[in-house]
């Protein structure tokens, strides 16, 4: 089964971060929101003139970029649309506003997770994670779709451990049929642009859906302007589980 949390039902607040810089964000499930059985997802406002340094945390992690002008990852401008994706301990960043704000979701399939700043918590990172993955999802958003009909795109093709991102094109009054959650951690569902309906009525764009581990997910009906739904799946087990386990496991000091 898929909950979805539409973004004018997200809570949004304003509160400075451990950093002291004023954080403004839209929380979905855990934080602040009314959906506190296991999955983490909020959205970030960022900036004017703002930059998170290279960082790492202690869960595999998707996140969606939305990009304005001067907006930077690393030394390369954020597209309108960019999908990250980290292993547990993989180092990422930084990544900056400029005049215009931005706004990123953070996506995690558990709370409460650590977050070690690099290089100052280096003591921190157990061991480095292996994936690191951005994908501009802008030519995409662009294609026209057909009424009645659905196009997926395999953003990130689907890896042994269940690692996975789809995106689906759809057009006026199509069904979108995501991918289970079986073989996965949990899946997330974001709508980035159209109105869809999974039986709980419409839900519009910067809404999110989370399908719990090994659950089936809902199909998705489309409105009359059809849609883009980016479907993200985790890694099962989850890395650093996968990673404990190994024989090969190297740690990092």
């Amino acid at each position: 089964m898929t909950v979805f949390v539409d973004h004018h039902d997200s809570v949004y607040s304003e509160k400075l971060n451990r950093r002291g810089k004023l954080q403004r964000q839209y929380d979905y499930f855990a934080k602040e929101s009314a959906h506190q059985f296991g999955p983490e997802a909020f959205l970030v406002d960022f900036g004017p003139d703002r930059v998170t340094g290279a960082h790492f945390h202690s869960v595999d992690q998707f996140q969606i970029f939305f990009g304005a002008p001067g907006g930077l990852y690393q030394r390369h401008q954020i597209p309108g649309v960019e999908l990250h994706y980290a292993d547990a301990f993989h180092t990422y960043g930084p990544f900056s506003a400029a005049d215009e704000r931005i706004k990123f979701f953070t996506l995690r399939p558990c709370q409460g997770q650590f977050r070690g700043e690099m290089p100052a918590e280096r003591d921190k990172l157990r061991y480095q994670g292996r994936r690191g993955i951005h994908v501009d999802l802008d030519p995409l958003m662009a294609v026209v779709a057909t009424p009645g009909e659905v196009s997926a795109h395999d953003v990130i093709p689907r890896e042994a451990d269940g690692l996975a991102a789809t995106l689906f094109i759809a057009g006026a009054d199509a069904e979108i049929r995501p991918p289970s959650a079986a073989g996965t951690s949990g899946v997330y569902l974001c709508v980035l642009a159209g109105e869809v309906d999974a039986g709980d009525g419409p839900v519009g764009p910067l809404a999110l859906g989370w399908t719990l581990q090994g659950e089936d997910s809902r199909p998705l009906r489309c409105g009359p302007d059809g849609a883009r739904v980016l479907a993200m799946s985790y890694p099962d087990p989850p890395t650093p589980a996968a990673h404990d386990t190994a024989d090969d496991a190297t740690v990092v000091g």
